[in-house]
C-alpha cells in the first residue's frame, strides 16, 4: 500500500514539475515572439510529452 502511495506521489510531483516547466516555456515564448506563440506552445507540449514518455521506456 505504501509503495503504491509513494509511486503516485512521485508521479504527481513529476507531472506538476512538467506543467510548471511547460508554463514557463510558454510564457517565455509569448514574451519573446507573440506572433509565434502557437507554434512554440505546440513545440513545448511535444517536448513535455517526450519527457513524460521517456521514464516509461
Amino acid at each position: 500500500m505504501t509503495v503504491k502511495l509513494r509511486i503516485s506521489i512521485f508521479l504527481i510531483q513529476n507531472s506538476w514539475q512538467i506543467i510548471y516547466e511547460l508554463l514557463f516555456l510558454i510564457l517565455i515564448s509569448i514574451l519573446a515572439h507573440p506572433q509565434l506563440s502557437a507554434l512554440t506552445i505546440l513545440n513545448s507540449t511535444s517536448i513535455s510529452l517526450l519527457i513524460i514518455k521517456a521514464p516509461l521506456f
